[in-house]
C-alpha cells in the first residue's frame, strides 16, 4: 500500500524502489536460468516458467 501511495503522489523512491525489485527480479531469474542450463534442464526450467 505505501509503494502504491509513492506512485501515485510521483514520489521518487517509489519509481526507486521498483527498480530495486526488478533488477532483483531479473538477477535472480538470469542465476536460475544459467544454473538450469549448466545442469541440462533449460527445457524443464522454462516448462516450468511458464
Amino acid at each position: 500500500a505505501y509503494v502504491h501511495h509513492l506512485f501515485r503522489a510521483k514520489e521518487l523512491l517509489g519509481f526507486r524502489l521498483a527498480t530495486i525489485h526488478n533488477l532483483r527480479f531479473i538477477l535472480r531469474l538470469m542465476e536460475e536460468m544459467r544454473q538450469a542450463i549448466l545442469e541440462g534442464r533449460f527445457k524443464q526450467y522454462r516448462a516450468e516458467f511458464h
